[in-house]
């Protein structure tokens, strides 16, 4: 599946734009609308910016897209990362953000390459314990996004209370609204059904971690 999707870069090229073009202007764009001050408004460029989560590959799984898109679209945005985000905020917001090239390299290998190499290995040597554990993972792997992602929001919990719905409104919408494009964006390029479904998906779904450890 992996080569079949590298062997067709359209789709991952659409997405990186989406990424990297749509949503930050979609970001700047919410932070505009709503009047969102300077300390928002670079807080929700900076969310528009980040590369895909490893989230978006679990929620294309159980929403039947291309997992393998899905994969390499992730994989590229996350190498993209490195210099992209600090192209947009410097453009964008005028100040530059520092990336560790470095420490987004050894995560990607850590969290997201030896993953794949290791299920993929699985999957071949030892198909049938793969196949009776599948059932379970989506529930594993959404149980643990959201003990993740909780963490996170509640180490931030007192600043997202005391900004309120002024914070809640943008932040809800540049993800649904970021889904919509990256659907879109596919459509329009003569993408199929399952594509576009998981352009929407990668789009939308960002890189929670790094956005917490940039901001």
């Amino acid at each position: 599946d992996l080569v079949r999707v590298a062997s067709q870069p359209v789709p991952i090229m659409i997405g990186f734009l989406a990424c990297y073009v749509a949503m930050p202007l979609l970001a700047l764009g919410l932070a505009k609308l709503f009047s969102l001050n300077s300390a928002l408004t670079a807080g929700l460029v900076l969310v528009g910016s980040l590369n895909g989560g490893q989230s978006s590959n679990l929620c294309t799984y159980i929403a039947n897209g291309d997992v393998a898109l899905s994969i390499l679209m992730t994989l590229a945005t996350t190498i993209g990362a490195t210099f992209m985000i600090p192209l947009i905020s410097t453009v964008l917001l005028g100040q530059s953000v520092n990336i560790d090239a470095a420490g987004i390299a050894m995560s990607t290998v850590q969290v997201f390459l030896i993953p794949m190499a290791a299920g993929m290995l699985l999957k071949r040597f030892a198909s049938r314990a793969v196949d009776a554990f599948m059932p379970l993972t989506p529930v594993v792997g959404v149980v643990s996004t959201c003990l993740l992602v909780g963490s996170a929001v509640a180490q931030s919990s007192s600043a997202i209370l005391a900004e309120g719905l002024t914070l809640q409104w943008p932040v809800m919408l540049i993800h649904i609204l970021g889904a919509v494009a990256g659907y879109w964006m596919m459509r329009f390029a003569g993408q199929d059904e399952i594509t576009s479904r998981t352009s929407g998906i990668e789009t939308s779904m960002k890189s929670s971690a790094l956005g917490f450890l940039l901001a």
